[in-house]
């Protein structure tokens, strides 16, 4: 039997009650600890809306909006994902910003319309506070007059220019009233707007019966309008009635034409001026205002936004830094722009570069210069194969591009020298010595391409071929069924197909002015791969 002193238990309880705070101690910190459960995918619940949703009569001044959530919420991105239909201007005011709240209210700055239905679409603007869920695309509906409207219309777009569907898209409907004009789809809000979603579909509803005129666009610049400087678009070319239809036809996405407008001019080198508009013109021309100017060249492709305005330095009388006045002449009328500095101290100079292509048999070799070139003195040219001299002949494709045209075989090695004078041009510079090589692999290192097009269009086209980083390899304006492409490098391509309606030779892009769709593109957007020592054939049914 054992026998403690009171001075021994004592000293036990002590003992026993320091265990029993320290377990309690580490219990508690163990319930502390993030226990790794489930994260919080769950959205944000709407519990009410003041007025309700779908509620009618509402007053036309109507205050504020209060939606009211079971948990804190905040609004992300809502100038971009916010769309009121018809607009209300001045724009309303959201909250909560940056703080989070139960509630998310939308306060007016000016009376609402009469007899109308309004739609708040949030989009993926309400996110919860936590984890960011979002209240995905709640729409508020509301009507100041004694019904809700509840006509819908449905709809796609398609750009046909690109292989990937175009992101940001809206579509948009117009109301023809006495005050429409097809230019208000550029001036004002559209009075319906709907987003697209993945399948590029859009889907409008609660319209009133009416007329409308159907648009879309990427909305680059988030402010509801088609900006035409960097924004596509895409309309229906019939009036849509809302009380006739509920499906619209296909839209057909294009870059609008601009109208013409003078941007810029820059020196480019010795002699050289650049002039850039917007409208690609069919004519343009830059007359300098100086006498001295006597002898001048301008190069302007028709339909192009660059103008190349050439003297020469060396017959001109200038200080080292002066300023130059030209009037810019298109469509028949002439108009003065802003003074442009060149500097006389550019070095004359003449440089003559190579276009890296694939060199193969079949091919011609291409020469560039910076300069348009005058003469050329062919016996200043040599083309080698290893180190046998080859015959050639020289053709002229531009003012500043040249075909060098001698047959080209598998696995040999190439040189073309340039002796200085070889190419002189419009201001009497020439060349300096220079050189440019390039070897051919074997036959079966290359793959050989035959495209076969069916229902091929009525009119002739533009068969583009490109690689899989974009790059346009060959052009062909053609109306054959059969196309073959030999000795391809080894890679991925794809194709394009651009129809000439009018057979104009150039494309053309739609104008609402005119109800002008743009020209058919067709994009054949699987990418064909291209091996070594294959043939391909491939078949590409249009619609």
């Amino acid at each position: 039997m054992i026998f403690l002193t009171l001075e021994k238990l004592l000293k036990l309880n002590k003992v026993f009650i320091i265990l029993i705070a320290l377990t309690t101690l580490f219990s508690c910190a163990r319930r502390g600890n993030p226990t790794g459960g489930p994260k919080d995918i769950t959205p944000p619940k709407l519990l009410r809306a003041t007025p309700d949703t779908l509620s009618t009569n509402v007053p036309v001044d109507l205050k504020e909006i209060r939606l009211t959530f079971d948990e804190l919420v905040q609004l992300r991105d809502y100038t971009k994902n916010v769309l009121i239909s018809p607009p209300v201007e001045p724009s309303p005011t959201f909250s909560p910003i940056g703080t989070p709240s139960r509630e998310v209210k939308v306060k007016f700055n000016e009376h609402l319309k009469k007899n109308t239905t309004y739609t708040i679409n949030f989009g993926k603007s309400i996110v919860d506070n936590n984890e960011s869920n979002p209240f995905s695309y709640f729409t508020y509906v509301f009507s100041t007059g004694p019904r809700i409207d509840s006509l819908q219309l449905v709809g796609a777009v398609q750009d046909l220019t690109s292989k990937k569907p175009e992101q940001g898209l809206i579509a948009a409907l117009y109301e023809i009233d006495s005050a429409y004009t097809d230019s208000l789809v550029f001036k004002e809000k559209p009075y319906y707007i709907a987003k697209l979603d993945s399948t590029q579909t859009y889907h409008f509803k609660y319209l009133k019966p009416g007329k409308f005129r159907l648009v879309a666009f990427n909305d680059k610049i988030p402010n509801s309008k088609i900006d035409l400087k960097q924004e596509k678009m895409a309309f229906a070319d019939t009036i849509i009635d809302t009380r006739k239809i509920s499906t619209a036809p296909m839209l057909y996405l294009f870059e609008p034409p601009q109208d013409f407008r003078y941007l810029d001019a820059k020196q480019n080198g010795y002699g050289r001026i650049d002039f850039y508009v917007t409208g690609k013109p069919k004519d343009l021309k830059v007359i300098p205002t100086d006498e001295r100017f006597s002898e001048t060249l301008t190069i302007h492709k028709p339909y192009s936004d660059t103008l190349q305005f050439y003297f020469n330095p060396k017959k001109v009388e200038l200080e080292r830094r002066t300023r130059l006045r030209f009037l810019l002449a298109h469509d028949g009328v002439s108009d003065s722009i802003p003074t442009i500095l060149y500097d006389n101290s550019a070095k004359a100079g003449l440089k003559i570069t190579e276009r890296k292509l694939n060199y193969v048999p079949g091919k011609n070799y291409i020469l560039d210069a910076d300069y348009p070139i005058d003469t050329i003195n062919k016996d200043s040219i040599s083309v080698k194969i290893d180190t046998m001299k080859l015959a050639f002949d020289v053709e002229r494709v531009n003012e500043k591009r040249f075909k060098l045209k001698f047959p080209i075989k598998f696995e040999k090695n190439y040189k073309i020298e340039l002796l200085p004078g070889a190419f002189t041009d419009w201001t009497g510079n020439k060349n300096d010595s220079t050189s440019f090589s390039f070897s051919t692999q074997k036959e079966r290192d290359y793959g050989n391409l035959k495209l076969t097009i069916q229902n091929k269009p009525t009119h002739k086209f533009w068969l583009k071929l490109y690689d899989a980083n974009d790059k346009e390899i060959e052009s062909i304006y053609s109306d054959n069924s059969v196309f073959e492409f030999k000795y391809l490098l080894p890679q991925k391509y794809y194709f394009k197909l651009m129809v000439d309606e009018n057979e104009n030779r150039r494309y053309d892009s739609g104008n609402i002015f005119l109800l002008r769709q743009p020209e058919k593109v067709y994009v054949y957007s699987q990418e064909i791969d291209v091996k070594p020592f294959w043939d391909i054939n491939e078949t590409w049914v249009l619609p």
